[in-house]
């Protein structure tokens, strides 16, 4: 956990992953809350606030069995449904939205993956090659 600091647990159902195993629900600690029983409360500056009801794209980090939000308050983006209508009847939803977003992510995480596996692959051959001319 996170020491003495008090934290909020939230259940999240997961619409959809990005990246790592899909799961239908997660528990996510966010630090600061409210403790009921002692009359207590901590605000962490910085830390994502989430809402019931909620939807938002997250960036977790699992450490020692623990998700939290990566960056904090960097890690947690709220999805707005912006309804814009082209004709009667034919909504653009926000999905048209998140697409480009997405197609970003994987590319990033594509270039990463290729770039560790060209890491692993040269293995220092190239090691002593530089001074030739």
């Amino acid at each position: 956990g996170l020491g003495d600091l008090l934290t909020t647990v939230f259940t999240v159902e997961v619409e959809t992953s990005w990246k790592g195993s899909p799961v239908d629900s997660l528990e996510v600690q966010v630090p600061g809350g409210i403790d009921w029983e002692k009359g207590e409360g901590v605000h962490v500056s910085g830390s994502a606030q989430l809402r019931v009801g909620e939807r938002a794209l997250l960036f977790l980090d699992e450490k020692d069995g623990v998700v939290r939000i990566y960056g904090m308050q960097q890690g947690k983006y709220s999805i707005v449904v912006r309804r814009v209508v082209g004709s009667p009847g034919l909504p653009i939803d926000e999905d048209i939205l998140l697409a480009p977003l997405k197609k970003k992510v994987d590319a990033i995480l594509a270039a990463q993956a290729k770039a560790r596996a060209e890491r692993e692959n040269s293995s220092g051959t190239e090691n002593g090659e530089g001074g030739k001319r």
